[in-house]
């Protein structure tokens, strides 16, 4: 889990806390930046839940930081997320793999499957009413998913659920595409919030940090684990223990990753236990 205390050590590290190397290129979050993100997005999920955390949340994102802002943010308000899922046809067979939801996925989305030509082909070509959702979906109040044709078939399945659209593009700012009917842009609810965390939700994870962490000295640089079901948490205790963790995407180059960040093999010696 993520507490209030986790946000207040990010808020004190002034270097980076967080690399994320994606297919797009390479990503660094100093500690100020991302506390602001998961405050943003606590204040959100206050706004939309009316600060009830027995609202059921599911999270529906492949491997992504802002995967990460979202649990980080949900469980620090109180609420207990569930993260990751798939979309089959009846008869079994996922009919968009690199669209379907798995933040508990070794592999996330590819950059093509976001674009919005992607999305609006998939959302264009698909009969939604011949897939099944799962019941973890459609027993949610609100789901986040980075899938404009997931979105298409949770609003008519389950249309008492409240769609939240989050756009993966390091430089998206807004849902790059036309929005579902009966969906929201993820991207646009959280940047309307204020930066500092308003919401008293904030309090009710009770986590306990060492007090006695040296936030001057530089975290030790160490990579994620893509077979990591748990990665997000991996993050959280990897802040605890003065490390900053980096994600290289599959298919990213990995060799080319550990020298930019000063690592020498062997690799795997770099890896963070999950």
């Amino acid at each position: 889990m993520f507490g209030i205390e986790d946000y207040d050590l990010l808020q004190g590290i002034n270097q980076p806390v967080l690399t994320w190397y994606a297919p797009e290129g390479r990503s660094e979050f100093l500690g100020p930046q991302l506390a602001q993100w998961i405050a943003k997005t606590a204040n959100c999920l206050a706004d939309i839940t009316g600060e009830d955390n027995e609202t059921s949340l599911f999270i529906a994102l492949p491997s992504s930081w802002r995967t990460l802002v979202w649990w980080a943010a949900a469980t620090m308000c109180g609420f207990t997320p569930s993260i990751g899922s798939s979309v089959s046809n009846r008869s079994g067979v996922n009919p968009h793999t690199s669209n379907s939801s798995g933040a508990h996925s070794p592999t996330p989305n590819s950059t093509s499957a976001h674009s919005p030509a992607a999305q609006a082909d998939s959302a264009r070509s698909e009969d939604a009413y011949q897939y099944a959702l799962p019941q973890t979906i459609k027993d949610a109040d609100v789901v986040v998913t980075s899938s404009a044709w997931q979105a298409q078939l949770i609003t008519e399945q389950a249309p008492a659920t409240m769609v939240l659209l989050q756009a993966l593009g390091p430089l998206d700012w807004s849902w790059p595409g036309t929005l579902p009917e009966g969906s929201e842009d993820a991207i646009a609810l959280v940047s309307s919030q204020p930066d500092a965390l308003i919401t008293a939700m904030a309090g009710l994870a009770e986590i306990h940090v060492d007090k006695t962490f040296d936030r001057n000295s530089p975290l030790k640089p160490a990579f994620l684990d893509p077979e990591d079901p748990n990665w997000f948490s991996t993050c959280t205790r990897a802040w605890r223990n003065h490390t900053r963790p980096i994600w290289v995407s599959p298919g990213t180059d990995l060799a080319r990753a550990a020298k930019q960040e000063g690592l020498q093999p062997p690799l795997h010696q770099h890896y963070l236990k999950p």
